[in-house]
């Protein structure tokens, strides 16, 4: 009791100095001129230790195409500060073809090293520099054969030693009308070293205190209301430590919100009032006695050995009986008691989790094919899709003020600013606020400072790192509630391939998958169906996916506590639902996520034939389920920029396989879990909880999810998986007990797989 205290009043105090340091704290405000310095110092002036070649420009050859216009910016950069330093074939968007090539540059140093951008090894694409004679003809021709870059600045280095003095010209050969068939140079750095990269180049001033102070920032914002709680009601609040974040979360989101409806996006007072409040509770949490029962324990639940009193005999105090059973009960008469177990080290664990992916974000070397590699927005997933910058723009969109039709297109194209859940965003959007930042309209990647740029992506990624790692805590509750052991499944949630991947990379899906984890143990526990509809409400504003999960959860609800448990949570989360669905359906109607189940792996369209149809399922089930189907398959063999190396594509499956999810060892034993509940003694070993469980929900949801899947035919990975790889670590905790030693040797080699994971991906 009196340690438990001590650390809340110590953690309370820490926390209202953040906060009084943040009300003093200085508007950020780009580095002086930093954005033309970058550029300057970038592509023109003497970078590298040598020189960019002066007055360098392109031209249209008119021997090889009748189009005309100026090849000078005519490129498509994720960070404008490079844009006028570029030239190159975006000439009237991709519908260019044609020639274009510099005038003859006299050859004075060593090396060049040539600023690239674009798609030059795009089939019928070709860049390359060429060495001339005095006549014009040309001599020799260096041709260039790596990855495309895509948007992001790269740097082609060129050893032309053998030809100081002489001259040569850069040619870029445009011969695809295709989407991203266009490529672009920067003017070539003339230099004697060998060995400069683009991190060289683009070297701009950095301020990590700033980054990291403003992740401490955010996480106090979050985690001081649930401390101030857990302080004035322990009987209730104080025994699910798990619910910690929740109260910080809601109000911060209600606070983005505000802003949004508001259009007060920058607003001063506003912000001074939230830092007053938080300031408030932290204060209380810090120096007012605590009520009686808060940090009272039963014992050290989940453990395997545990001090119980022996009450029928009056002999004391003697060790429990091992056993999924025994655990069981003695994690459910724990709860109804309404004691908090100890597991306020699952927190530490969360922590550790948050400050590694941070740390891993922020790393300049690229990742293989990552999204927005080399920018602020830079993704950190091999071979990502863009979709971690949507809550970002969403936020940006509330935070400008618009309705949800003005200035749509600019923001998300095709789509609306609906598709996807407003929770992260609405939080995202306070965390503007809060930390007086003003990306730009629409969102632009603006590197004035490393890691914590104008443009505010860093304060999207903290977001994410805090609210998709708490789903840590969901697992805890769940194994808690299914009986099982509490720092086996904790700790294997932290340390999973699953959880290190969708931290990192910036998009709310195991955000989601927390409140799916705490309807499903609220649901065990036989608490009130107004707080697990809460949860699945939560879960489906946090990304649609929860709302795919929402079904089986009430399906197993009414098979296990019947339809007059079920139907009110189902109808609690509709109608709390309703205003943003009808928000959603204003803009965008139906939606595209509708058209999924009827497809059979080509995108939205309709299913060609039945076949079709079940062959796509099957592909699948197969892809999702089989150790090494995926990597052995010919799927993802390329991305956007060129072919996937092998190392790469070992590190993808982790994100796209359940036994990747689950990490290769952690997976064998969940299915040598659920295998013997095919046989007797199997069943015998196992609790009737974890026997329900996986009947009603586990085989259910699966099933639920191959056949909503028709949108692609490689997984269910990086999909709508996510949630049920974590469900499986809590209910494999719980149905199959192994000792002390094979539980520390599984996990260690789990923590191996991801280690190995992080490694490959820069390969």
């Amino acid at each position: 009791m009196a340690r438990s205290v001590l650390l809340v009043r110590l953690i309370a105090l820490a926390a209202l100095a953040v906060l009084i340091g943040a009300w003093f704290a200085p508007r950020p405000v780009p580095a002086l001129g930093s954005d033309t310095a970058i550029t300057q110092q970038a592509l023109t002036g003497a970078p590298l230790g040598g020189f960019a070649v002066p007055d360098f420009a392109l031209s249209i050859d008119p021997a090889t195409t009748k189009q005309t216009g100026s090849p000078h910016t005519s490129v498509c950069s994720n960070n404008s500060a490079y844009q006028s330093g570029l030239w190159g074939t975006y000439i009237d968007g991709d519908r260019f073809t044609g020639t274009v090539k510099s005038q003859p540059i006299p050859v004075t140093t060593g090396y060049w090293y040539v600023p690239i951008i674009g798609y030059p090894s795009r089939r019928g694409n070709r860049l390359y520099v060429e060495v001339v004679s005095a006549t014009g003809s040309a001599i020799e021709r260096h041709t260039f054969h790596g990855i495309n870059p895509g948007e992001t600045l790269a740097l082609w280095r060129l050893d032309l030693r053998l030809w100081r003095g002489g001259t040569a010209r850069v040619v870029l050969e445009d011969g695809t009308t295709d989407p991203t068939g266009w490529l672009g140079v920067g003017a070539p750095i003339a230099a004697e070293r060998s060995d400069a990269t683009i991190t060289d180049l683009t070297r701009g001033p950095t301020n990590y205190p700033r980054y990291w102070l403003s992740g401490l920032l955010l996480a106090v914002l979050i985690f001081v209301p649930g401390l101030a709680l857990r302080r004035s009601l322990p009987a209730t609040f104080g025994g699910e430590p798990w619910l910690l974040p929740i109260p910080g979360l809601l109000l911060l989101a209600g606070y983005g919100l505000l802003l949004w409806l508001l259009k007060a996006g920058n607003n001063g007072l506003a912000r001074h009032i939230l830092l007053i409040v938080e300031a408030g509770l932290a204060g209380w949490s810090a120096t007012f006695p605590f009520r009686p029962g808060f940090g009272g324990q039963a014992g050290r639940a989940g453990s395997d050995v545990e001090v119980v009193p022996d009450t029928a005999k009056g002999k004391g105090e003697i060790p429990a009986e091992r056993g999924p059973a025994q655990r069981a009960r003695r994690s459910r008469s724990t709860l109804r008691a309404g004691k908090p177990p100890s597991i306020s080290w699952m927190w530490g664990i969360y922590a550790g989790i948050v400050i590694l992916a941070a740390a891993y974000s922020i790393v300049r070397r690229p990742v293989t094919q990552e999204e927005s590699r080399g920018s602020s927005f830079q993704s950190r997933l091999v071979a990502s899709p863009p979709d971690h910058l949507i809550p970002y723009t969403t936020a940006v969109y509330f935070h400008h003020g618009y309705d949800g039709v003005t200035r749509a297109a600019d923001y998300f194209g095709a789509v609306s600013v609906a598709t996807r859940g407003p929770l992260a965003p609405w939080i995202i959007n306070a965390a503007f606020n809060v930390l007086q930042l003003k990306p730009l309209d629409p969102p632009d990647s603006t590197v004035d400072a490393w890691p914590a740029a104008a443009d505010g992506f860093y304060a999207a990624r903290w977001i994410a790192f805090l609210t998709n790692a708490c789903a840590i805590a969901g697992v805890a509750s769940l194994c808690l509630a299914l009986g099982g052991r509490l720092w086996f499944a904790t700790i294997w949630a932290a340390v999973a391939p699953i959880t290190f991947i969708n931290v990192a990379f910036a998009w709310p899906k195991l955000f989601a998958a927390y409140f799916v984890l705490l309807a499903l143990a609220d649901c065990l526990r036989a608490k009130s169906p107004l707080r697990w509809g809460l949860w699945l409400t939560l879960a489906y504003l946090a990304h649609p996916v929860g709302g795919l999960f929402a079904v089986p959860v009430l399906i197993y609800a009414a098979r296990t506590r019947g339809w007059k448990t079920a139907l009110p949570a189902g109808a609690i989360a509709v109608v709390a639902l309703l205003p943003w669905l009808a928000f959603q359906h204003h803009l965008s109607g139906s939606g595209s996520f509708g058209r999924y189940p009827l497809g059979d792996g080509r995108g939205y369209l309709a299913a060609a034939s039945a076949v079709t149809w079940l062959k796509t399922r099957w592909l699948n089930l197969w892809y999702t389920l089989v150790p090494g189907a995926f990597y052995w398959s010919p799927l993802m063999r390329s991305w956007t920029w060129g072919s996937l190396s092998d190392p790469a594509r070992w590190a993808v499956q982790y994100a796209k396989t359940l036994p990747g999810n689950l990490g290769y060892y952690g997976c064998a034993l969940a299915y040598f879990a659920l295998a013997r509940l095919g046989w007797a003694k199997g069943r015998q070993r196992t609790s009737p909880e974890a026997i329900r469980f996986a009947a009603w929900f586990l085989f259910p949801c699966f099933l639920i999810l191959l056949l909503y899947w028709g949108y692609s035919s490689d997984g269910l990975g990086r999909d709508c998986l996510e949630p049920l790889s974590l469900i499986c670590i809590a209910w494999t905790a719980a149905a199959c007990s192994i000792d002390l030693r094979p539980s520390a040797l599984m996990l260690g080699v789990v923590t191996l797989e991801t280690m190995t994971m992080v490694v490959f991906g820069f390969l």
